[in-house]
């Protein structure tokens, strides 16, 4: 089958930005932005679209009529046993293969086979030979060679899925059990923020979400046993889906992921209000969809500190050291700013607490240069090191939306390596200084918490998953 040639890992990037979300037909969408295929006879067919096809060719005509004529308006969720970035999925064709160059990868349950474009029939019975291998790395880096042309990698690329069912009195066509407190009847399209407490969570319209009607998770130890046995191991590659049920057939759906491609990697998490129907379960549009993250810190392992360097006393004692750095869910820039290791509670559980109280800290002992370009301590991220490990820690972020079937957060936690351009500031005074930083030997989502409420029919679900500790 024909197969996407791209020159490079940046070129895939650029394609899926041009791409977007899966719509329509998927193959045709990639021919369309003018890829370039290899010479197969077969002709390329995306994997989102294999995938589509298998599903709807399952069905009766009397399944498909049921479907069609669905009152909440269905809409198939694309979705991999193998591959959960669904927009990288587009670039694949149906035997998950793409070119980088003149390499052929093969995407498999337990990672990647690869081989020169000239032996890439080879890969057609790749599975088989590596199916025992067991994936111990998620960093890309360990290779093996299975036959004269082809070598593997493994990573662990399965799909998890861990189920809670409610058996609460959610009436299908009202609702379920009685309205979260301080709802209003009037609906309202506010920007709504969620924040977890003691007794649940609040919405930033002061309604309420009660602990019963939440399932909070540490994917360090697995959490809740009736819900997610264990959440997350600690290597990265995990492909991660939990739902909570409001009755049989409809469910909240929150889906946390990263996955290195080697090609290409990615971190995101996906919130999905669906219905089951003929065996299938759909997206289907909520009232109301809160998803977010609390707070995340990533570790990266550097050869040096950040920045290596000081500056002369006489500029100031203790200038307030910045970089501006892309916001990871926006893409817009804020002003992150180092402190101390011992200035900031890693041991916490409240972890936005913990990042607003070092984020005021921070910004209250800024130059005031620093605070006028910052604006406020809500505008903010953080970086501090200890040893040869630096963490960037980044604040809250929420999206909210109305009569939608589902909302998305990509995470880019690409920084190193570089060239990166820091200020010295103190008082009014501000110095430049361009650090090169050569290499960063490894990279973990050290602290993090992501979150998702779905309010259908006037009742509202939620779901946090959180890393509170080390592994």
């Amino acid at each position: 089958m024909q197969r996407v040639i791209v020159g490079s890992s940046s070129e895939i990037e650029a394609l899926l930005d041009e791409l977007g979300e899966p719509s329509g037909n998927c193959s045709r969408a990639v021919q369309n932005a003018g890829v370039q295929l290899s010479d197969n006879e077969e002709l390329f067919e995306s994997l989102v679209e294999a995938n589509r096809k298998k599903v709807m060719a399952s069905l009766t005509p009397a399944q498909l009529d049921t479907i069609r004529n669905d009152e909440e308006d269905l809409e198939f969720c694309p979705s991999d046993s193998v591959i959960a970035d669904i927009r990288f999925a587009q670039l694949l064709n149906a035997d998950r293969e793409i070119q980088v160059g003149d390499t052929v990868y093969k995407y498999v349950k337990n990672g990647v086979a690869f081989t020169p474009a000239k032996t890439a029939s080879e890969l057609k019975d790749v599975e088989s030979l590596v199916s025992d291998i067991k994936a111990t790395d998620q960093s890309g880096s360990t290779t093996l060679k299975v036959s004269e042309n082809v070598s593997f990698s493994p990573m662990d690329y399965r799909h998890m899925e861990y189920v809670t069912d409610r058996d609460d009195n959610f009436d299908e066509a009202t609702g379920g059990g009685s309205p979260s407190s301080g709802s209003s009847q009037k609906e309202e399209k506010e920007n709504l923020t969620l924040r977890f407490t003691s007794f649940g969570a609040q919405l930033s319209n002061g309604e309420v979400i009660p602990k019963s009607d939440i399932r909070e998770v540490d994917f360090t130890d697995g959490g809740d046993g009736n819900w997610l046995h264990k959440f997350w191991t600690d290597r990265w590659g995990k492909n991660i889906v939990a739902l909570i049920r409001f009755q049989k057939r409809r469910q909240l759906n929150l889906n946390f992921y990263h996955q290195n491609y080697k090609i290409y990697s990615n971190t995101g998490t996906k919130l999905k209000m669906q219905k089951k129907v003929c065996g299938i379960w759909w997206n289907i549009k909520a009232e109301t969809m809160v998803h977010g993250w609390e707070t995340v810190t990533i570790k990266y392992s550097l050869p040096d500190p950040i920045p290596p360097i000081s500056i002369d006393s006489s500029f100031g004692k203790d200038p307030t050291i910045s970089t501006m750095h892309t916001f990871p869910f926006d893409k817009k820039n804020r002003m992150l700013i180092k402190i101390p290791f011992i200035n900031y509670n890693f041991t916490t559980k409240d972890l936005y607490k913990a990042f607003t109280m070092a984020a005021k800290t921070a910004f209250d002992k800024a130059s005031s240069w620093a605070k006028g370009e910052a604006g406020n301590a809500d505008n903010i991220s953080l970086l501090c090191e200890q040893d040869k490990y630096t963490y960037v820690i980044h604040g809250p972020y929420s999206k909210c939306v109305y009569n939608k079937r589902s909302v998305e957060s990509k995470f880019d936690s690409r920084w190193f390596p570089g060239d990166w351009e820091f200020t010295f500031s103190f008082a009014s005074k501000f110095k430049l200084v361009r650090i090169k930083i050569p290499r960063n030997d490894g990279i973990e989502i050290y602290r993090g918490s992501v979150y998702g409420a779905i309010k259908y029919k006037g009742k509202w679900l939620a779901a946090r998953i959180y890393k509170d500790k080390d592994k």
